[in-house]
């Protein structure tokens, strides 16, 4: 995915599971900040990375008790348009769109997950740090091979 962010609108990281703001006071954290995104640094093997929370509609509650009312009360920060972001539009904070995906059976090379496993493989063992019929997890903690994991989805990208 591709994000945009309305500049200044950046917060630290706010949890979210199954769709619902798990930090306390987030009624007020949304009144004072607007639906802003958040986002906080996590390094893996030493390679940077950044996790973001992405408020979106009725963020006080769980996907699957999210009402329209709620929904209409509370719209979220996203954005229909990245020209959106620019157009003052009190709640619009971020706009994501697509940018292409890599589906991790190309890294792998594994076409059918099922006939893989039912011939005894394993993707990866965490006590042999080691896949079976497979090389591409080998050393998941190592970081040159971290480095190569990722420079093969960036190739493949």
């Amino acid at each position: 995915w591709k994000l945009t962010v309305k500049k200044g609108e950046m917060i630290g990281f706010v949890a979210f599971d199954r769709g619902a703001c798990t930090v306390p006071n987030c009624a007020a954290l949304w009144q004072q900040k607007g639906y802003a995104v958040g986002c906080q640094e996590l390094r893996y093997v030493g390679m940077p990375g950044h996790w973001y929370s992405l408020p979106g509609k009725c963020p006080q509650s769980p996907v699957a008790e999210k009402t329209p009312g709620c929904m209409a009360d509370f719209p979220g920060g996203h954005c229909l348009s990245a020209a959106a972001l620019s157009s003052g539009s009190g709640h619009c904070t971020y706009f994501a769109e697509p940018a292409g995906e890599v589906a991790i059976d190309e890294l792998t090379g594994i076409d059918n997950y099922s006939h893989f496993c039912a011939e005894g493989n394993l993707e990866y063992n965490w006590a042999s740090d080691s896949g079976i019929g497979i090389s591409f997890w080998h050393g998941f903690q190592n970081a040159k091979l971290c480095a190569m994991r990722v420079e093969r989805v960036a190739e493949t990208f």
